[in-house]
């Protein structure tokens, strides 16, 4: 709560700023569910990317239910969790999280149609806040990574969700980060940069790389009503971390009178 009044109201909208982020922790096949020491260390390396005090939002994918929490707790941070129906190596859930330094208004979560008839179920996971302009949806999502016919019609179905009954484009912004499981020139992701804009730029001349195969799989989008939404570029980031096959993927997010 900013606690400003109707003179405030009324003067020159200021530009809000805050972090979005997105980080496939590798955790179970890489962790097999632990959520020892390591979480400590990816906790430091977060404050470092996003300090404490600023808005910051962070979607993970590949998580252990425990991980999940052992990370909120150690960033003091609010987890929300999509399970995807199959557990890690030692038994707890495995899905994505949405993580937020504000409580959310409400939370959703969204199970894609077409799967691969597996038993993992890949989707989205969103939380809701509220903006001067209206409200912010942030969301997590990790697409199919076998089958790219599932992955391509995956991306189509997150495009037409409504979380909440409402569009994304009829959010004051709406934040999508997370692991899509194919690279900007693949038409998987066509979707998302025809209704979105992506923190590295234009899909033709991204930069960073957030695989340590050298691939771009980790993607922040933004789209919305607000016209002065935009991610700063000069600050978006890619942050190698010894504890995932996957870099931690921010940027800045200028969002005038949209983030409270």
């Amino acid at each position: 709560m900013s606690g400003a009044g109707p003179s405030a109201a009324a003067a020159e909208p200021v530009a809000v700023t805050g972090m979005i982020g997105t980080y496939n922790i590798y955790g179970n096949v890489g962790h097999r569910g632990d959520a020892g020491t390591w979480i400590e260390e990816e906790a430091e390396r977060l404050h470092a990317i996003a300090p404490p005090g600023g808005w910051f939002s962070l979607a993970l994918q590949e998580v252990c239910h425990n991980q999940g929490a052992a990370l909120a707790a150690a960033t003091g941070m609010h987890g929300t969790f999509y399970d995807t129906g199959v557990t890690c190596a030692n038994g707890e859930r495995y899905g994505n999280v949405i993580l937020t330094r504000s409580a959310p208004l409400r939370t959703h979560t969204y199970t894609f149609p077409t799967q691969t008839g597996r038993e993992e179920k890949r989707g989205a996971v969103c939380a809701v806040f509220p903006a001067i302009l209206g409200e912010v949806v942030t969301c997590s999502v990790h697409l199919e990574s076998g089958s790219e016919e599932v992955r391509a019609a995956q991306a189509a179905e997150l495009m037409a969700w409504q979380p909440g009954g409402r569009p994304f484009e009829d959010y004051a912004a709406a934040l999508i980060g997370g692991d899509l499981n194919a690279e900007p020139h693949h038409a998987t992701v066509t979707p998302l940069y025809q209704a979105a804009e992506e923190a590295d730029g234009p899909r033709d001349a991204w930069r960073h790389a957030t695989h340590d195969d050298g691939r771009k799989l980790d993607y922040l989008f933004t789209t919305g009503t607000s016209s002065n939404t935009h991610w700063r570029t000069t600050a978006t980031t890619a942050v190698a971390t010894p504890h995932s096959d996957h870099l931690i993927y921010a940027s800045r997010l200028d969002c005038t009178l949209c983030l409270v």
